[in-house]
C-alpha cells in the first residue's frame, strides 16, 4: 500500500486551480529548428573537375624528357582555354592556374661533401668507393637530372659546419680544395599523394605517383620559363620531390633537337639537317626508358642529346624533320645506338677506343676526307695584295674590258676612269670638266662634283664625324668626300688612306673607290656561298639551300682569298666546300674569290674545332684532373697508345711522390679539359718557373659515329642524307620507324 501525505495529494489540485483562474497568454508561433551548417558551395566553372572527355591527345609514339629534377612544387599559370590534368586514367579539367606540390617540399635538410660531378656511372662510382675507403664514412651517388651527371657525395652531416673536419681531412690526403658541402638528397619517408593547389586556393590530393598537364588550346605548354610542345608530366620521385618531365610525341621531340644539335644559322644545308634528324630520332628510340627510374626516357642535355622545345625550333630544321618523319637507322633488324659528335678531325674512331667494353659492329672507324679537286681558268697571276686591290681588279678589268691600259696616270685618265664607271652605274655626270691633278685632294673634290658627293658631306657629316673619321686634317669639299667614303664604306681607313689629301691618287685607290661606290649603287653584287663544283670557266656556288650556277668570260679575274691577303691567280684550284663569293653584274660574273681553307681538306674543316690550342699550368691541370682523380702535383703526363685515327687511347699521370696511375678513352679529354683525345703535347717552363702544357689538337666531342660538322661538308658537296649517315654508321639501312619489330 502506497502511502501519500496530505501535502502531496493537494499540491496538484491547487496548481490545476491555478492555470484554470489565470489569463490566456497569446499564441505563440513555433519554428522549425535552424540547421547553423554552412551551405554547401557550387563547384566554380573554372575549377578542377572530373570528366569523361579526353580532348587533349598526344599522338604516339610519346618521347618523356627530363627537363628538372628534385623540385618542391611544379607551377602552371593561368592559359586561355586551360588545362586537361591527368591521374592514371582518370581525367580532370581546370581553367586556372595552379601549382603542384611535392609531399617533402619541407623535408629534414642534411649535407655532404660533394667530391665530383660525373657523366658517366662507372667513373662517379670508382671515385665514390675510393672516398669510402679513405675516409671510413658513407660515399655514394646522386643523379642530377639537370645537368645529367652523377654527383659524388662523401658522408652525412646535420649542418654545414658539420662538414668541415671530413673536407679538411679529404684535402689534406690530396682531394681538391674545391671540394664543398652541399645538400643531400632527402631519404625522409613519405606518403605517395600529390596536392594540386589552384590560385583561387582550391586543393586537390591525388593519390598518384604523376599526373600529366596538357593545355585545352594552343601548340605548346610553358615549363619553367620555355615553351615545348606536348604536355608536362609531374613525377613523384623516389626521393618525395618532383621531376618535372615534358611528354610529346616522337616527332615533335625531334623539331626540337635537331637545331639545338645544329643550329640552321651556321649549319644551312638541309641534307646535313636532316642527317642529323634521322641521328637524333634513332638515338631516342634506341635509348628510351634509359631513366625510367625518374620517370622520363632521355635527358634534355648533352648528356644525351640537345633538346630546347618548341621556342628553339627553326624552319629549315623542321623541314628536315618534316622530310624524314618516321625514319631510323637500323642493322640487324633493330635501331643502332646513334652516337654522335660536333668535329671528328677528319677520321672517327671505333667504339671500343673512347668506350671500352663497346664493340658495336656499326660503329666503326670513318674517314670524314675526300680530296676532290677543282680547277678553274683565271687570266693571270698577280702579286699579293689586299681587298682594295682586289676590288680595283675587278673594277678595272670591267671598265676597261677591249681596251689597252694607258700608262699614263693624270687627270684625263681618270676622267676616264669616273665617266665609265659613271656609265655603268647609268649616272650622268653632273660637270664634264677633268679633275685639276692626280693629287687625292683634287681628285676628291672632283668626285664631290661629278657625283654630288659635296651634298652627302654637308647633310651626313656631323662636325664632329669630320674631326674622329679625317684627324688633323682641315675642314673642306675633299676632306668631307674622303669622310663620306669612309662612313659608307666606299673606302676602309686601312686599306685606303685618303688622310694624306696632297699625295696622289694612284690607279688602285682610284678604282677600288668606284668598285665600292658602284657596289652602294647595286651596281656590283657579290654573293656568297660554297663552292659545289666547277671546272674551267664554270663555277656552281651553293648560297643558302640554292645551287647558282654560273659561266664566266674569258679574262674574268680569279681570286683566292688567304685570310686579309688576296692573290688573282691564272689557275685556281680549289676543292668543293671552300668559301667562294661571285661578284656579278647583272647576270654577268665580275669576279670569283674563293677562300683558301687552313684547316685542309676534311669534310669537318668549317669547324672552329678543325684546330685548337689549349695552354694550362701545372696547377690548372691539378685542379682539373683532381676533379676525377685527386692529386696534390702534377709532375709527367705521358702519351702511351693511340689508334688507327691517331686519338689518344691511354694516358699516364705521374702524381707527388711518384704516383702514377692511367686513363683510358673519354676520361682523358675530361680530365685534361681539353676538346677531344685527338692531339700532340708539349711541355714548357717560363722564366716565372711555372710549367705549362701546351696541347695542340683537333676534333671536338668523342670522336664516335656521325660528325655533324662533316656532314655539313658533304652537304656542300652535294650529298644527300642516307650517304652521308651510310658513310659515318657501317653497314646500316634508313628504314621506317614503323617496319621494325616491337617499334
Amino acid at each position: 500500500m502506497i502511502k501519500l501525505e496530505l501535502r502531496d495529494a493537494i499540491a496538484p489540485l491547487t496548481a490545476m486551480f491555478a492555470l484554470a483562474c489565470a489569463t490566456a497568454p497569446a499564441p505563440v508561433t513555433t519554428l522549425p529548428p535552424r540547421d547553423s551548417r554552412p551551405a554547401a558551395r557550387a563547384p566554380h566553372p573554372n575549377a578542377l573537375r572530373e570528366t569523361t572527355v579526353v580532348s587533349a591527345r598526344i599522338v604516339e609514339p610519346v618521347v618523356r624528357v627530363g627537363l628538372a629534377s628534385d623540385l618542391p612544387s611544379a607551377p602552371f599559370a593561368r592559359v586561355t582555354g586551360g588545362y586537361e590534368v591527368r591521374e592514371g586514367t582518370r581525367v580532370h579539367t581546370i581553367r586556372r592556374g595552379f601549382s603542384v606540390h611535392a609531399p617533402v617540399a619541407s623535408s629534414r635538410v642534411t649535407f655532404a661533401i660533394q667530391v665530383g660531378a660525373i657523366s658517366d656511372k662507372v667513373s662517379a662510382e670508382r671515385l665514390a668507393e675510393r672516398a669510402r675507403k679513405e675516409t671510413g664514412i658513407r660515399a655514394d651517388l646522386a643523379f642530377d637530372t639537370a645537368i645529367a651527371t652523377y654527383k659524388v657525395l662523401v658522408g652525412e652531416f646535420p649542418d654545414e659546419a658539420s662538414s668541415h673536419p671530413v673536407r679538411s681531412d679529404l684535402i689534406a690526403r690530396g682531394w681538391p680544395k674545391e671540394i664543398l658541402a652541399t645538400r643531400r638528397p632527402s631519404a625522409q619517408p613519405f606518403a605517395k599523394r600529390l596536392r594540386l593547389v589552384d590560385d583561387e586556393g582550391d586543393e586537390t590530393s591525388f593519390n598518384a605517383d604523376s599526373l600529366l598537364v596538357v593545355p585545352l588550346e594552343g601548340e605548346g605548354i610553358e615549363i619553367a620559363g620555355k615553351s615545348y610542345r606536348g604536355g608536362a608530366r609531374v613525377v613523384l620521385n623516389n626521393r618525395g620531390t618532383l621531376n618535372l618531365v615534358n611528354e610529346l610525341n616522337l616527332e615533335d621531340y625531334v623539331r626540337g633537337v635537331v637545331p639545338n644539335e645544329m643550329g640552321p644559322n651556321i649549319f644551312d644545308q638541309v641534307e646535313a639537317l636532316k642527317a642529323q634528324a634521322i641521328a637524333a630520332r634513332t638515338y631516342v628510340v634506341s635509348r628510351r626508358g634509359e631513366y625510367a627510374g625518374e620517370g622520363y626516357d632521355i635527358c634534355a642535355t648533352p648528356s644525351c642529346q640537345v633538346y630546347g622545345g618548341l621556342s628553339t625550333e627553326h624552319a629549315l630544321s623542321n623541314r628536315a624533320v618534316t622530310e624524314t618523319a618516321g625514319l631510323v637507322i637500323a642493322f640487324d633488324g633493330k635501331p643502332i645506338d646513334a652516337l654522335y659528335t660536333s668535329t671528328c678531325g677528319g677520321e672517327t674512331s671505333d667504339v671500343g677506343i673512347m668506350f671500352p667494353g663497346r664493340s658495336e659492329p656499326y660503329l666503326k672507324r670513318a674517314r670524314c676526307v675526300e680530296l676532290e679537286v677543282v680547277t678553274l681558268e683565271g687570266r693571270q697571276t698577280s702579286a699579293v695584295t689586299d681587298e682594295s686591290g682586289m676590288r680595283a681588279a675587278v673594277m678595272r678589268a670591267v671598265s676597261m674590258k677591249g681596251s689597252q691600259v694607258d700608262a699614263a696616270w693624270g687627270a684625263t685618265q681618270i676622267a676616264n676612269a669616273v665617266s665609265a664607271a659613271g656609265a655603268l652605274a647609268g649616272i650622268s655626270p653632273r660637270s664634264s670638266r677633268a679633275p685639276k691633278s692626280s693629287r687625292r685632294r683634287d681628285v676628291l673634290e672632283y668626285l664631290g662634283e661629278v657625283w654630288g658627293l659635296d651634298e652627302a658631306g654637308r647633310v651626313l657629316l656631323l662636325d664632329e664625324d669630320l674631326r674622329y673619321l679625317m684627324p688633323g686634317i682641315e675642314d673642306g669639299r675633299a676632306a668631307r668626300v674622303a669622310a663620306v667614303a669612309v662612313k659608307f664604306e666606299a673606302a676602309s681607313l686601312l686599306g685606303l688612306d685618303l688622310r694624306d689629301l696632297d699625295a696622289a691618287m694612284t690607279r688602285d685607290e682610284l678604282f677600288s673607290l668606284l668598285y665600292a661606290w658602284l657596289r652602294n649603287a647595286g651596281v656590283f653584287t657579290e654573293l656568297n656561298g660554297s663552292l659545289v663544283r666547277g671546272e674551267g670557266r664554270l663555277v656552281v656556288v651553293r648560297n643558302k639551300d640554292r645551287d647558282v650556277t654560273a659561266i664566266f668570260a674569258p679574262g674574268t679575274p680569279l681570286f683566292r682569298r688567304l685570310n686579309d691577303r688576296v692573290r688573282e691567280e691564272r689557275e685556281l684550284v680549289a676543292q668543293p666546300g671552300d668559301r667562294a663569293t661571285l661578284i656579278r653584274m647583272g647576270d654577268v660574273v665580275a669576279g670569283v674569290v674563293l677562300q683558301e681553307n687552313f684547316d685542309g681538306a676534311a669534310f669537318d674543316q668549317r669547324s672552329s674545332f678543325s684546330s685548337w690550342v689549349r695552354t694550362f699550368r701545372e696547377d690548372e691541370l691539378v685542379a682539373s684532373i683532381s676533379r676525377r682523380n685527386p692529386i696534390s702535383e702534377l709532375h709527367a703526363i705521358r702519351i702511351l697508345g693511340r689508334d688507327p685515327s691517331q686519338r689518344v687511347t691511354s694516358l699516364e699521370i705521374e702524381a707527388e711522390e711518384g704516383r702514377t696511375f692511367t686513363l683510358e678513352g673519354l676520361p682523358i679529354r675530361w680530365s685534361l679539359g681539353i676538346p677531344d683525345n685527338l692531339f700532340v703535347l708539349d711541355t714548357s717552363k717560363g722564366r716565372d718557373g711555372v710549367v705549362r702544357y701546351t696541347f695542340l689538337g683537333k676534333g671536338w666531342g668523342h670522336g664516335v659515329g656521325f660528325c655533324q660538322n662533316g656532314s655539313q661538308g658533304m652537304a656542300l658537296r652535294g650529298a644527300k642524307a642516307e650517304e652521308i649517315l651510310k658513310r659515318y654508321y657501317t653497314d646500316v639501312a634508313i628504314v621506317p620507324l614503323s617496319s621494325l619489330a616491337g617499334r
